[in-house]
């Protein structure tokens, strides 16, 4: 019997200790996959914990042949599915929309395992530390902060366009940097 499956048979017979090192073996990887989804981090915290909690309450229907990090992340991912439709409108043919679309069909196509996404991660954090300060700050405050491009714009004293050229520019720098990486660890 794996840790997993001993840790969750403890759990469905009222061992809370059990459940809560299930937590902690998961809860960096379930909060990875919604912060990179979301802008707000108190949300993406939010919404594991409720992943986690609902998680608990259909720990009888889990599968336990099955790996227990991807069934809470798809728990986490449904989470976020519902937070959205609730609480953010997004306009038809928007890019938000559009991204959103096109990632959801990526994941279907290309599931990413916990040991894929956690090198993705340690990638990008290596990519990251060599962003140069103004380019590094510029991407936390975007996407780890969620200030909006029009306060980025008004901060820097630049056009709207020329922040957003940079950002896809610094994003596309961090793919290329990324894939580097991971071709180095394979």
């Amino acid at each position: 019997m794996s840790d997993d499956a001993h840790l969750i048979s403890r759990s469905l017979d009222g061992d809370l200790d059990a459940y809560s090192q299930l937590v902690k073996g998961y809860q960096e990887s379930v909060r990875a996959c919604l912060a990179v989804r979301l802008q707000d981090v108190t949300a993406a915290d939010d919404l594991a914990q409720k992943a986690f909690v609902i998680a608990y309450e259909k720990l009888a229907q889990f599968d336990v042949s099955r790996s227990f990090g991807p069934w809470v992340r798809s728990i986490a991912l449904n989470c976020l599915k519902n937070h959205l439709r609730k609480k953010v409108p997004i306009a038809l043919g928007c890019r938000e929309r559009l991204d959103a679309l096109i990632e959801g069909q990526i994941d279907l196509r290309y599931p990413v395992t916990e040991d894929a996404a956690r090198e993705q991660l340690d990638a990008l954090s290596l990519c990251l530390k060599e962003l140069g300060g103004e380019h590094r700050e510029l991407i936390e405050k975007r996407y780890f902060k969620g200030e909006p491009i029009a306060a980025l714009s008004k901060t820097l004293n630049l056009a709207h366009s020329t922040v957003t050229m940079r950002l896809h520019r610094l994003r596309e720098s961090l793919r290329t940097c990324i894939e580097q990486r991971l071709e180095e660890v394979r």
